[in-house]
């Protein structure tokens, strides 16, 4: 392992200076500053729970997914191969400290955080892939040429060297258009700025007893230092973790409480607001950072298809091409290819389950067996047989070689 490392970095280059990110403007305090007045970077956006989720949307399902390399037979099959070094590779460890459930988890999070996206470099062994080793966003630099072409520059202290495409798994935002790219984080800066804002505000305003929940009246003239005996007073009494004890009041005393008016309606409306902004900034639906307030029990499923359509679909894909063309040969991607197993994600409830799997094996499309298989089951004897259960004629019909009913 160190000798493949000092390889790595033997034929490295010295530079003056490293192209400037927006992780390293971080790193140095340099960041840029929203309209709200709060500085706004990958590590202060994350303090927004409305970014933490969405990010955990989209990363944690590519994370824990099944990543399968897949043969293609020339009679359109398809069938797993477990003992291919890159399927074994895509299902286990990068390296030795990093787990591929880990190293796609932080690969994704890098991409929708940071405008140079992220970024995985591949090891070779006698021009076989060895290792995974993830970069952060901050030690690579991307130019484009004119035709969109990158280049990689790998900055260590003062450093560099190239590095070939090649060898680099490059995961950007949808709003990558070279030469210019940007991170969905980037795109609904403001939004964030605006709610973390917010959220300063409602906490100092919470901190300090909350709004005036009433006023104190009296019906004769306080001299000041009255009044500053009974504010501290009341303040003790009433204040802070103390607030709803009952009060007793004297000397012509009287509260008048104060209801909850347009302005405090509308700061609710705002945190919503911001919320959704947000979400659509990372293209992830309202309802999957916990925004309920337009979902029913009778969409819910819809919408949680929708989202692995529209939302997982295009960074799946973009990881499945970018696997491929790291891991395979031009050889091996006519026969290979990469591909998550999303059923877990749109998997029905039970009785649709039961009533499709009958079906299917009523129709003799599917075999009691070939069902049990997708069901994580065991096979049992005679269940290979393609019969119609609902029917008393025959003993049912025998699959020949290639599986299909005789």
């Amino acid at each position: 392992m160190r000798k493949l490392l000092s390889s790595l970095f033997s034929a490295f280059e010295r530079k003056s200076l490293a192209v400037p990110s927006s992780d390293l403007l971080e790193i140095l305090g340099v960041s840029q500053t929203t309209a709200a007045g709060i500085s706004v970077t990958p590590g202060t956006a994350l303090r927004c729970t409305a970014v933490a989720a969405a990010v955990r949307a989209i990363s944690d399902p590519i994370a824990v997914l099944p990543l399968r390399l897949i043969e293609k037979g020339a009679d359109g099959s398809r069938k797993p191969v477990p003992d291919h070094p890159a399927a074994r590779m895509m299902a286990g460890d990068w390296c030795p400290w990093l787990t591929s459930h880990e190293g796609r988890r932080q690969i994704t999070l890098d991409a929708l955080m940071s405008d140079t996206g992220g970024i995985g470099l591949v090891t070779r062994v006698d021009g076989h892939a060895r290792e995974i080793i993830r970069l952060p966003p901050g030690s690579v630099a991307v130019e484009w040429s004119t035709l969109g072409e990158p280049t990689y520059t790998l900055t260590q202290d003062t450093i560099s060297r190239r590095l070939d495409p090649a060898d680099v798994i490059h995961l950007v935002s949808p709003f990558t258009l070279p030469p210019t790219c940007k991170a969905p984080l980037t795109l609904c800066r403001e939004a964030v700025g605006l709610a973390l804002t917010m959220e300063q505000h409602a906490a100092r305003l919470f901190g300090r007893g909350g709004r005036p929940s009433g006023m104190l009246s009296f019906t004769d003239a306080l001299a000041p230092e009255a009044v500053k005996r009974i504010r501290d007073t009341w303040t003790l009494a009433h204040g802070g973790s103390n607030s709803g004890n009952t009060a007793i009041l004297d000397r012509g005393a009287s509260f008048t409480p104060l209801a909850l008016n347009s302005v405090d309606a509308q700061f609710l409306e705002l945190r919503t607001f911001a919320v959704e902004e947000i979400a659509r900034a990372f293209g992830v639906p309202p309802h999957r950072i916990y925004e309920l307030g337009r979902a029913t029990w009778s969409n819910i499923t819809d919408m949680g298809r929708e989202f692995v359509d529209f939302t997982l679909s295009p960074w799946l894909k973009a990881w499945e091409a970018s696997l491929a063309r790291a891991l395979l040969t031009a050889e091996e991607r006519q026969t290979y290819c990469v591909e998550f197993d999303t059923d877990d994600l749109t998997l029905p409830s039970l009785g649709d389950q039961a009533e499709a799997y009958g079906k299917l094996i009523t129709a003799r499309v599917a075999n009691p067996n070939e069902v049990r298989a997708w069901m994580g089951l065991a096979p049992y004897q005679g269940g290979d047989q393609f019969e119609n259960p609902n029917t008393t004629s025959g003993g049912g019909l025998p699959a020949d070689s290639t599986g299909v009913p005789a």
